[in-house]
């Protein structure tokens, strides 16, 4: 049943979902591998879809000295999302939910490579991707006097670009962990009647520029987790028609800390402690929403 403090739950809505996979995996050579396989969707709001999937990995080499393993891959897939139970039966008129809304589709191609290094210590992976997307589900305002929104179907867009990450593991619990992703995306066809939406413009809250570094130290019975966020500045919409359509970047530094003490019987006891946005940083990762500035929080879990 959906509705609100305003609008009472007198929609009673349901979906049925069944879902069907096939996967095969097989070795040729000793070297490549490939996965295949298609999952096959019976919804209730959309039908009958098949979303098919394919992997491969070939090793140029397995095992070195200095340099290590040498792994290609190539990804291919589809995939679909429904929409959610808000977006298609909500009754409230400030967020009316649209029955007729398709699934989020997306066709993936994605190609790179994996070096292994420093006795297996170090690993380098560099990727290309491109996605494609169709249908994807935005809200938009449809009476400027009361406010009244509803859900639609945003007809194509694309994003394509690059991501490397290194892993590194010194040793004595030591490993770390750097990432950087650049993002080239675009609304293929848009709306005309929403600037965040309009075709030629970025993805909605898709940074071009994006990364993270992460240390964690694992000593005894104590763990140490430090680690940086860079979010740069993205598409965004205010949806109060005031003018504002783009969040500015942001970075952030967290750190946490946990110790784990003896077992007492069957139980185990850990202690953490979590230190987030250490440098006090004012921002906000959806517009309007400023997040918490520098907090802390701790506490005891129990496992047993």
């Amino acid at each position: 049943r959906l509705g609100d403090a305003f609008f009472p739950p007198f929609v009673v809505a349901h979906r049925t979902n069944l879902g069907y996979v096939f996967q095969h995996q097989a070795l040729l050579f000793g070297r490549l591998y490939l996965t295949g396989g298609v999952r096959v969707e019976d919804n209730g709001s959309f039908g009958t879809e098949a979303t098919p999937r394919l992997s491969v990995a070939y090793f140029l080499r397995r095992v070195g000295e200095g340099l290590g393993a040498t792994k290609l891959k190539f990804n291919f897939g589809t995939g679909i999302k429904e929409p959610q139970f808000v977006e298609s039966f909500s009754p409230s008129p400030f967020y009316r939910g649209n029955p007729e809304l398709q699934p989020e589709r997306v066709r993936s191609f994605e190609v790179g490579v994996a070096q292994r290094f420093w006795r297996d210590r170090g690993k380098l992976e560099v990727n290309w991707f491109d996605n494609r997307f169709r249908d994807l589900i935005a809200f938009q305002i449809v009476d400027f006097l009361t406010f009244a929104g509803s859900f639609f179907n945003l007809a194509r867009t694309k994003a394509k670009g690059a991501e490397v990450v290194l892993e590194l593991v010194p040793g004595r619990g030591l490993r770390g962990t750097a990432s950087y992703t650049f993002l080239d995306s675009l609304v293929t066809q848009g709306v005309a009647f929403d600037p965040v939406f309009v075709s030629g413009q970025r993805l909605f809250r898709r940074p071009k520029h994006a990364g993270s570094l992460t240390l964690l130290w694992d000593w005894r019975r104590f763990n140490l987790t430090t680690s940086a966020v860079f979010v740069g500045s993205r598409v965004d919409s205010d949806f109060l028609l005031l003018g504002l359509t783009r969040n500015r970047g942001y970075s952030k530094w967290d750190f946490a800390a946990s110790y784990r003490p003896r077992r007492v019987g069957g139980e185990r006891v850990t202690y953490y402690v979590l230190v987030e946005n250490l440098l006090n940083r004012h921002y906000m990762e959806v517009l309007g929403f400023p997040a918490l500035k520098l907090n802390v929080r701790a506490g005891v879990r129990l496992e047993f």
